[in-house]
This record gives C-alpha cells, structure tokens and sequence, in this order.
C-alpha cells in the first residue's frame, strides 16, 4: 500500500482505518474521546509554545479570570495564534499516524 499523503490520513476515518468496524458503538465513541482529548492537549502545548511571554502572562490571567474556555480565551487564542485551524490539522495527523502505526496494516 503507498504511503498516505497528510489530506488522506485528515480524511481518514479512524475507526474503518483500523478495521475496528465490529467495535460497539460505545467503544468507538471512547476510541475517538481519547484520540480527541490528544489532539487538544497537543494543540494547547503547542499554542502555550507560541505565545510571547507577554501574550502568555495576559491568557492566564484571563483564564484565571474568565476560565479556560471563555469567550474571551477562545478570542484571545484566535488573535494571536492565526493558524490555529492548521495547528489543529497537523495535530490531528499526528495523531491518527501514530495509531495507524501502533496497529498496523496501515501504510503512513
């Protein structure tokens, strides 16, 4: 099988990639939970890395503040972090390479 390129592992559905169709459907559900709480905190360390040290001190302050998921956290991200939505694809790649590579049977 040829390597995937990065838009046919996005694309990919994890569950049939893996071939775990015969999964229940509450074990799918957690499969992905878990693949998706990975992504997230990869895509906040990555974010926590590419904040100034001011920007930094100015969003803890507003998540102590407001909470991380505030509006005014979520806008702040969006403000100084412009290529969150690619931030969010490559973390998802990521991830899904390393389960595709952990299982098996899929070329990446």
């Amino acid at each position: 099988m040829p390597t995937l390129t990065d838009t046919q592992v996005l694309e990919a559905n994890i569950i049939t990639a893996l071939n775990l169709q015969g999964l229940s459907d509450d074990k799918k559900a957690q499969l992905l939970q878990k693949v998706a709480t990975m992504v997230q905190k990869a895509v906040q360390l990555r974010i926590l890395k590419l904040l100034s040290a001011d920007n930094l001190q100015k969003f803890q302050e507003i998540v102590t503040e407001k909470g991380e998921e505030s509006a005014e956290a979520i806008d702040f991200i969006k403000t100084n972090i412009p290529n969150l939505a690619k931030l969010y694809e490559e973390e998802v790649v990521s991830a899904k390479r390393m389960l595709f590579a952990q299982v098996g049977g899929v070329t990446i």
